[in-house]
């Protein structure tokens, strides 16, 4: 897991709360109380003050869905010198990618996955992130759903 995480965030390695040199965003380590700044939070606990509410849509893609939304919110909203902090005794849960693939969702998953190929490939460009780190991190990412059929 060294290794990995050397891919796709180099000498910095795994960094909770932070998003990786690929654009990734690595979750926090479980905690019970207080609270710890960090680069990002899951859509479902950003509340904002009203000066600083983005009204504009930020999100460049029509899906059915969204993806990694949260992950370029948290990074316009940190450009714009706010501070992101995680309370860790308010909860909320995400969908790991490509967590489950069955044989019968594959075209579903492959299409979900190019997806957020894409949104996160925005992101990396937008915000000077490492394409190479991007592509290891899919291709690792790929490889593991292939090996999971």
């Amino acid at each position: 897991m060294k290794f990995y995480h050397w891919l796709i965030n180099s000498d910095e390695g795994f960094s909770p709360g932070k998003i990786s040199q690929s654009g990734f965003n690595y979750n926090e380590e479980n905690r019970s109380k207080g609270f710890k700044e960090h680069e990002w939070l899951s859509g479902g606990i950003i509340i904002h003050y009203k000066k600083n509410l983005i009204l504009k849509n930020y999100y460049p893609y029509k899906f059915h869905r969204s993806y990694c939304e949260d992950v370029l919110h948290s990074l316009i909203l940190r450009k714009k010198g706010i501070k992101l902090l995680k309370y860790f005794e308010a909860t909320v849960s995400t969908k790991m990618s490509g967590s489950i693939v069955v044989k019968s969702e594959l075209i579903k998953t492959l299409k979900h996955f190019y997806s957020e190929f894409l949104i996160r490939q925005y992101i990396v460009r937008k915000f000077k992130f490492s394409k190479v780190r991007l592509i290891i991190y899919y291709l690792i990412l790929f490889l593991r759903i292939l090996i999971k059929l």
